[in-house]
């Protein structure tokens, strides 16, 4: 364990104290990020020079563990993500690859897990329209994605994950749901030469930070309005649309050097089709240098 002790919070009179919460939280944190360091050291002794990582999950408001002190804990950093419903939901998944891409320090990271349509946990699943998988997809690449993989292989014959999508539908091979599948896969395919590609530094940022979301929301503040992420958004979504210079992402743990900004593209959608040629600059639908081969 981290060497410390924390009492968890107990119901009070009134209000809980509040560095008490907020100290929890951060033992809760420790402690997980103890159980995977348990693991990755068990993993390097039986398999050494095999790279290790475990799924993030930066989406929506997924908090529980302060990624940005757990990503120095893995060999590359990799992330679950499901588009969420709503009118900025390509906001959002732009906002959380770009974040991803920080925590990987600018360079690449894998999409571990991510759906070809809908999922079965929201409270109305939609099917992704024509399209929307390549757009979701390749979005990650743009800021910083070696790999994209799914979830799930083969859509499940039963349990609860029936109705959550797959690579291979309910309908096998002709569907337009794995015809999808296999353009992308040819898609990427053209893109193998910008895989290993770092980002550019930038020359704008927004700083965002796990243990200021946690105290943010706390009771016994201000106002009890006050959505952290969202707020975060909302400046990010102001960047996009302004196609303002690189915001990104990145919170340095107290004990790392100076904090390092990196660009990201001025699109949430970046075309198969590269304009200046594969062995030098990446651009995505014009704004130059998101991402640059090492031939670069």
């Amino acid at each position: 364990m981290t060497g410390r002790r924390s009492c968890p919070p107990r119901l009070a009179a009134s209000y809980p104290n509040p560095t008490q919460q907020l100290d929890f939280k951060r033992f809760s944190s420790d402690a997980l990020k103890d159980h995977l360091r348990a693991e990755r050291d068990l993993l390097r002794r039986l398999s050494p020079g095999v790279p290790i990582t475990t799924n993030f999950m930066v989406m929506g408001e997924t908090k529980g563990m302060n990624y940005a002190d757990w990503a120095g804990e893995v060999d590359f950093v990799s992330n679950d993500h499901y588009v969420l419903t709503g009118p900025r939901a390509q906001d959002e998944l732009s906002f959380s690859a770009n974040l991803t891409g920080s925590l990987a320090g600018g360079r690449p990271w894998f999409l571990m897990e991510h759906s070809t349509s809908a999922v079965n946990w929201q409270p109305v699943n939609l099917a992704k329209r024509p399209g929307g998988m390549a757009r979701d997809s390749l979005t990650h690449v743009a800021y910083g994605a070696d790999a994209v993989c799914f979830f799930q292989w083969r859509q499940s014959a039963g349990g609860a994950e029936k109705y959550h999508s797959a690579m291979v539908p309910h309908a096998g091979e002709d569907s337009d749901v794995f015809r999808s599948v296999t353009d992308l896969g040819a898609t990427l395919a053209a893109l193998a030469p910008v895989a290993g590609s770092h980002r550019s530094p930038a020359r704008a940022a927004i700083l965002f930070d796990w243990e200021s979301w946690w105290a943010s929301e706390l009771d016994s503040h201000p106002t009890s309005l006050l959505r952290y992420r969202q707020e975060a958004l909302d400046w990010y979504s102001a960047f996009l649309g302004g196609r303002a210079c690189g915001p990104t992402w990145c919170r340095s743990p107290p004990t790392s050097p100076a904090t390092t900004w990196w660009w990201r593209p001025s699109c949430t959608w970046c075309p198969p089709r590269w304009p200046g040629g594969w062995s030098r600059t990446w651009r995505a639908a014009g704004t130059s240098s998101p991402r640059t081969s090492p031939a670069s």
